[in-house]
């Protein structure tokens, strides 16, 4: 029995739907919040229990098929008063303005953001800011940094970037769960602040490459921290809202460094100097904007003042029983975590029987390796060949290296925003086929235009519509789809072995694309077209569709391999 304020009624579901007996505490209606009824709070329960604490985008078509259902199973009987206090009232991508939505649906659809709920989401994504402008920083000062080094020193110093990132990757868990998330955060900006003033004052290459290493750890730590935290931070109808602002935040890092090495005369100490700045703000930052992750203090303690001090402020809450009635969520939300075999944000129950199963289970097995192969072509696609050493690539091959550069780096941010809207709307399958098929083409057009066929200008045309065919797809889906393949107490363990796979082929394309150059010359890119052409074969035929699709069907579909997935229709009854 869960205990304390607010406590009147029991009531949860398990892991398929079905009532059990363990009690989730509910909200006892008083005169401040009599305008709602159990309808709303029973169904807003329901939608903390079933999307997942993380900031991702994408998730949009998950969280509207699940408001939907929730507004048929309960009753029309609710009005709404606004919130009082300094909160702007947002609409998720899952908003219904339509006249046959009912209240609860409505209602359910928007939620409310704080300023207190910006400035701390701002804080945090500025990990994910650097993370981009270390992806991209190394690729315009190659010729100011130590001249006359080696090939394998630059190409080492490149890749120990993705070194680094797996091992901040495993770390950024085993931290978050046993410190807290804000402590996580403080320690990924140390690492960011460490490793950047490395590279800015680094006296010799291996120095440098040392520096790259650290950064890089930090890297895989905000990879894994920031969308947990800010998952946790948001309510969950704005969850895929905050993860939108993640990914912006890495593809913005990225430009940001193209722009300033485009800034005529910034020495190459100055450009990898601002690391460690925006390291040192992000620090000054956590002091003053920082909140602990509510759910994580209600899964250590479920009477956590700070927890409901920290909601508060948050969500502007100013009515002691609104506060309750977000903790009962957040504490529900966590039983059935646990009841389900979930990894807790507090302790691990069964992880190691989840790591085990993936690889033993007959019906999980092919799922994980699709993961893995959708991993491998994410990076070795090529992708970061771009954004590692595109001023290499376009020296010689347009008139100013660094403006070409800066332009991919700019179309990479709007095909990002493409790609946001279309992954609420397009199927993973289709997304993931297009965006194979053009970069295929783009590799082939670009590798016309080094032959001399096509005119020089064409190949910057052809790199930015790659950039652009990988964000609408293998960009940002791989990540998507392993929360979609498994059951929730192995997404965990399967997320871990997709993410090492990535920063291992990240690491691969970072070491060896200069000799790539050196030794194919205009065919640079024609393993990369290889890839492409395999992985568009694979996801033709061998990959099942997972938008709208339950575990079992995706798993079903994989151990029957047939040779065509219909696209699913969106599920009536949650997952």
């Amino acid at each position: 029995m869960l205990s304390g304020r607010g406590l009147q009624r029991g009531y949860s579901y398990d892991a398929v739907g079905g009532h059990t007996e363990l009690p989730v505490r509910g909200i006892r209606a008083t005169q401040s919040m009599s305008t709602l009824t159990t309808s709303y709070v029973e169904a807003r329960s329901t939608l903390y229990a079933e999307l997942p604490f993380v900031a991702a985008a994408g998730m949009g078509g998950k969280t509207r098929a699940l408001v939907r259902n929730l507004s048929t199973r309960y009753p029309d009987d609710t009005e709404f008063a606004p919130r009082t206090g300094s909160m702007l009232r947002l609409s998720s991508r899952t908003s219904f303005a339509t006249t046959e939505a009912t209240a609860v649906e409505l209602e359910l659809s928007h939620d409310y953001v704080t300023w207190a709920m910006l400035a701390a989401a701002g804080v945090a994504a500025i990990s994910q800011f650097l993370c981009g402008f270390n992806t991209s920083v190394m690729n315009a000062p190659e010729k100011q940094v130590f001249p006359g080094h080696a090939t394998a020193e630059w190409s080492l110093a490149v890749a120990a970037f993705a070194v680094g990132g797996p091992v901040g990757a495993l770390a950024a868990g085993s931290v978050a769960n046993h410190q807290g998330r804000k402590p996580a955060l403080v320690v990924d900006g140390l690492l960011f602040l460490g490793g950047g003033l490395v590279t800015s004052l680094a006296p010799s290459m291996s120095a440098l490459a040392v520096g790259r290493f650290v950064v890089g750890v930090a890297s895989g730590f905000s990879s894994v921290l920031v969308p947990l935290y800010l998952g946790e931070l948001a309510p969950p109808v704005l969850r895929g809202a905050f993860g939108t602002m993640t990914q912006f935040a890495l593809v913005l890092g990225i430009l940001a460094s193209d722009l300033l090495a485009f800034w005529p005369h910034l020495r190459w100490r100055v450009l990898f100097a601002v690391s460690p700045i925006l390291a040192a703000l992000q620090l000054v930052g956590a002091g003053f904007f920082l909140f602990e992750s509510p759910r994580w203090l209600l899964d250590k303690n479920v009477a956590s003042t700070q927890a409901r001090d920290a909601l508060a402020a948050l969500y502007g809450l100013i009515d002691p029983e609104e506060v309750e009635m977000e903790v009962d969520h957040i504490a529900g939300a966590n039983v059935k975590c646990k009841l389900r075999g979930e990894r807790s944000t507090a302790c691990d129950p069964q992880t190691h029987k989840a790591w085990a199963d993936l690889f033993q289970n007959d019906a999980v097995r092919p799922v994980l390796l699709s993961c893995v192969i959708i991993h491998l072509a994410q990076q070795l696609c090529g992708i970061n060949a771009v954004f590692y050493y595109s001023t290499l690539f376009f020296d010689g091959v347009i008139d100013n290296p660094l403006l070409g550069t800066a332009l991919v780096a700019a179309v990479n941010v709007a095909a990002t925003w493409l790609a946001i809207i279309l992954m609420d709307r397009c199927g993973r399958k289709t997304l993931l086929a297009c965006s194979s098929a053009g970069m295929l083409a783009c590799v082939v057009a670009i590798t016309f235009s080094l032959l001399g066929v096509l005119p020089d200008l064409a190949s910057l045309a052809a790199v930015m519509a790659y950039v652009s065919f990988f964000e609408i797809g293998l960009g940002p889906i791989p990540w998507l789809i392993v929360a979609e393949m498994f059951e929730l107490r192995h997404v965990d363990a399967a997320q871990s072995i997709a993410s090492q796979v990535n920063w291992l082929a990240n690491f691969v394309v970072g070491l060896t694309f200069p000799y790539l150059v050196a030794f194919l010359g205009p065919w640079c890119f024609l393993p990369f077209g290889l890839v492409l052409a395999l992985t568009l074969t694979f996801v033709s035929y061998s990959l099942p569709e997972t938008r709208g699709a339950s575990v079992a069907e995706i798993q079903a579909a994989m151990t029957s391999h047939p040779t065509h997935y219909p696209l699913p229709a969106y599920k009536t009854t949650p997952t």
